[in-house]
């Protein structure tokens, strides 16, 4: 057993120096013939190859695939090969490059490379659109050389690892992109007749005839066996089976020199693997589609053979009682049948994708129709479709980002037309050239992410009709809103596509109208830059208003109507009518949106029996503390015109504020005002008016702060930031009082009263005649009130009393005028003196009576008593002598009362 042991370790020996003999012999050998062989492998690529070869080493080596040596190129570069265009781009390149020989052609001196493998390359294919190939590398065989040649390829076998290929025809718009993980090509590629057995494993990135995309990252494995006749440049395929995922696809026919004739077809494809094909494979942790029934597809590949032309392409597939279920969701798509076909652009005939009896249900919704996609590069849909959606469960599956909820149903009936201009990076990009049919919205829900608006109780029915739409009852609610629209939309589907402006004619309804929820605030931060108003400019509006109850920030109106027109960012509103604290308001606005330049409202209203004390508190007293809602009463009637500017920001720019109104108010009422308080509190502290008021100043201001008035009429102007009301009278129950002024924005005012004393005496003054009534005449009073309404400052106003006096000593001159042009007949020339118009309520009848009996004598002409009458009209006229000479007497001692009041 040991001597046995022995010579087994002696063989073993031997055949290991043997072989390490040979192994470092052969080394050497190479070794010694590197050169050489180095340089007969590049005459020999020299002599097949048009282009130059570029390469940054070159090794041989023993070890590579033993027991046949190798010459080994690296970083191998190959530039394309155009016949006549110059071109400096990429046509091969490989980081290694192997050539295996036989060892043993060292001794003959003649090198046959059998079998070839390149690792981490490209292969770029290219054709352009006048047909020059930049593949064309190859020499034609030059035989009377070839004897001399020590370097030849008789290939057996090639083997390809981790190569990149793409084949890129811009002629016939054919587009494939290719990566060989593993490949693996055998046959004795130097014979005019061989069988080509291909095996590889691949990733196909994508797939695209024209602009329609087949496939796009998927993986495949290819297992073919071609008859290949390198004379007749024919290639038949005896086997041909693709699987792309988990389809398969079986690739029978031939080509030739001239023509092409294929048929591609994939036999029970199940319909959930063609779903698993359409997910997206760089995504991770999805799970696999599962479903039942099966697709049938039969393509056919006919016609010559050109650089430049597709041959004819149809490919005609099915589906019938089909279902595939999503496992994350379980959403299923059941009942699914449908017929399509496939054609390219062939001569006269389009590209053309066609879907026929399409029918299925998902999500409790249902779809039936057809469907046509023509021209890929611009896919133009042509589309039938009917069925109803279940939104609710559509937003719950799909959870579309810019919805936060969704819910209803919509019955559809459509038919349209729409084109996508780049379907493969702007799909958005679209536009429909038809649109007809109709949408049956019911109990229809929605709230999109960035608005807290939920609209709810959508009803209604939106009919399409070419470009235009029509609303027919369509109801929608809100938390605190309804609103009820009909009309037509002109241009609506070029609105929605943003390529046209939206012409709208309508009436809108509405129980309840709740603006707050619509002008909301936004979410933005302070510290955000302004952002320019600006209204829609492709909106031109016709709308019939009719709001029975709105409300805007706290301000609650009733009963509105009126005529919304809108056009190129400007607004009217015509015919406005609305009830507001126990009143109403008329008129018509306008409302102009200038952008940069800023925005304008202008227009004129008419508010009548307006509740004063209402209209202050609603309006927070108009921001300011003096005059509250609780000091006021009274109805307010008038117009106003109006023009107010704002900024690009929707500022108010005071300065460029304007109104002017006509204002009444009625059966008014001051009650507890402070700056009551203040006129009698500066009336105690003046020692004249004290003086001469000081037994009449508590009673009076009891009065002030319950001050009562009929009727006030004066036309109030606001202009460069102030209000000016001009002079007129008050009558109240306290005292009548003349007044004018003015207050500004910043709260400054300047405000002129004058009243009589005589008025301020609260004792009611009697005599043996009765009441004794005011004449007009008497000391007059004239105050002021100035200085920041908050704390303003009171003073006698005699700038305001001077003024006064010269307009009622140049009426008691024109009044004097007028007396004696109408008794005495004097300044008759003067037009300018107007007669007296005298009340007859206050003139004396004198009757005549007789002494006797008391009673009055009808008499006449040829009474014996006349003599008897005459007396008595003498004696009549006699005491009008002596009245007028006492009233004379009672005006000269008003003249002295007059000097006296100029005196003081």
């Amino acid at each position: 057993m040991r001597k046995a042991l022995k010579i087994l370790q002696k063989i073993l020996f031997w055949i290991c120096f043997v072989g390490l003999f040979i192994v470092t012999g052969l080394t050497v050998l190479l070794k010694v013939y590197e050169d050489d062989i180095k340089q007969y492998a590049i005459d020999a690529l020299n002599q097949h190859l048009r282009s130059k070869v570029v390469v940054q080493n070159i090794e041989l080596s023993l070890f590579y695939d033993f027991p046949s040596a190798s010459i080994a190129f690296e970083k191998v570069l190959v530039p394309d090969a155009y016949e006549k265009l110059e071109s400096a781009d990429t046509l091969f390149y490989a980081d290694q490059l192997f050539f295996n020989f036989n060892v043993m052609d060292v001794f003959s001196g003649d090198y046959k490379v059998k079998r070839m493998s390149a690792h981490r390359g490209t292969l770029r294919l290219k054709t352009t659109d006048d047909g020059q190939v930049n593949y064309d590398i190859l020499k034609p065989s030059e035989k009377e050389n070839n004897d001399s040649v020590n370097f030849s390829f008789s290939l057996e076998l090639l083997t390809l690892d981790q190569i990149e290929f793409s084949y890129q025809n811009f002629a016939a718009k054919q587009f494939y992109e290719v990566g060989i993980n593993q490949g693996l090509l055998s046959g004795d590629f130097s014979d005019n007749q061989y069988n080509l057995l291909a095996e590889a494993d691949l990733d196909i990135h994508q797939l695209k005839s024209n602009s329609f995309t087949l496939l796009k990252e998927k993986t495949a494995q290819l297992d073919l066996n071609l008859a290949v006749n390198t004379a007749a440049q024919s290639y038949t395929f005896s086997k041909g089976d693709l699987m792309i995922e988990k389809m398969p696809f079986h690739i029978q026919g031939f080509i030739d020199s001239s023509l092409i004739d294929l048929s591609i077809s994939g036999n029970d494809i199940g319909l959930a693997d063609m779903a698993n094909s359409m997910v997206d494979e760089s995504l991770e942790d999805v799970k696999a589609y599962e479903g039942e029934g099966t697709i049938d597809f039969i393509s056919t590949i006919k016609g010559e053979r050109s650089v430049t032309e597709m041959p004819s392409v149809e490919a005609d597939f099915s589906i019938a009682e089909g279902s595939v279920t999503e496992p994350e969701q379980q959403l299923k798509i059941y009942d699914v049948s449908f017929k399509g076909h496939y054609q390219n652009k062939q001569e006269n005939r389009q590209e053309e994708l066609e879907f026929k009896a399409v029918k299925f249900k998902m999500l409790d919704s249902y779809f039936n129709g057809e469907a046509v996609v023509t021209d890929f590069a611009q896919p133009l849909i042509d589309t039938k479709m009917k069925g109803n959606l279940d939104l609710m469960k559509f937003q719950q599956f799909f959870k579309f980002k810019q919805i936060e909820k969704l819910g209803g149903k919509v019955n559809f009936n459509i038919a349209a037309i729409m084109q996508f201009f780049d379907p493969e990076y702007r799909t958005e990009k679209f536009q429909v050239t038809k649109s007809d049919g109709n949408l049956l919205l019911s109990n229809v829900s929605y709230q999109g992410t960035a608005d807290k608006l939920f609209y709810r109780q959508i009803n209604g029915e939106i009919i399409l009709n070419g470009e235009n739409a029509a609303a027919h009852q369509l109801s929608i609610k809100t938390t605190n809103s309804d609103l009820l629209l009909n009309g037509a939309l002109k241009n609506f589907i070029p609105y929605i596509e943003g390529s046209g402006d939206l012409g709208m004619v309508a009436s809108i309804e509405s129980d309840q109208l709740d603006l707050n929820e619509f002008l909301s605030s936004s979410e933005k931060s302070k510290d955000d830059p302004l952002s320019v108003f600006e209204l829609p400019a492709n909106l031109n509006l016709n709308v019939d208003v009719n709001v029975n109850q709105l409300r805007w920030e706290t301000h609650h109106f009733q009963k509105i109507s009126g005529k919304m027109l809108m056009s190129d960012r400007k607004v009217q509103l015509n015919n406005l009518k609305l009830a507001a604290y126990n009143g109403e308001v008329s008129g018509q606005l306008n409302f102009d949106n200038q952008l940069s330049k800023g925005n304008l409202i202008s227009g004129n209203m008419r508010f009548d029996r307006i509740n004063i004390k209402k209209l202050f508190a609603d309006w927070n007293n108009f921001q300011q503390q003096s005059i509250m809602a609780e000091h006021l009463s009274g109805t307010l009637s008038g117009d106003i015109e109006m023009m107010i500017a704002f900024n690009a920001y929707f500022s108010l720019i005071e300065d460029q504020l304007f109104a002017k109104s006509n204002l009444m108010i009625d059966s008014g009422e001051l009650n507890e005002l402070n700056a009551m308080k203040e006129i009698t509190a500066y009336m105690r502290s003046n020692k004249a008016l004290k003086m001469l008021m000081n037994k009449h100043i508590d009673q009076f201001e009891e009065k002030l702060l319950h001050l009562k008035f009929s009727h006030i009429d004066n036309e109030i102007t606001i202009k460069n930031r102030r209000i000016t009301i001009p002079k007129m009278k008050i009558k109240t129950n306290a005292v009548d009082v003349e007044m004018f002024g003015w207050h500004s924005f910043d709260n400054e005012i300047e405000y002129h009263f004058s009243f009589r004393f005589r008025e301020l005496k609260t004792p009611v003054e009697e005599n043996e005649f009765g009441i004794v009534e005011d004449d007009g005449l008497g000391l007059v009073i004239y105050l002021t009130m100035f200085g920041d309404l908050n704390n303003p400052q009171f003073a006698l106003d005699e700038d305001e009393r001077r003024v006064n006096r010269k307009e009622e000593l140049a009426k008691e001159k024109e009044d004097m005028k007028s007396i004696l042009k109408s008794e005495l007949g004097l300044f008759k020339k003067d037009s300018t003196i107007k007669e007296i118009e005298r009340d007859n309520r206050n003139e004396v009848e004198f009757i005549i009576y007789d002494k006797e009996d008391g009673r009055e004598e009808e008499e006449d002409d040829n009474s014996p008593e006349k003599e008897e009458k005459k007396k008595s009209e003498q004696k009549n006229k006699d005491h009008s002598i002596k009245l007028f000479q006492k009233w004379k007497e009672d005006a000269d001692k008003k003249k002295d009362s007059i000097q006296y009041e100029r005196i003081q």
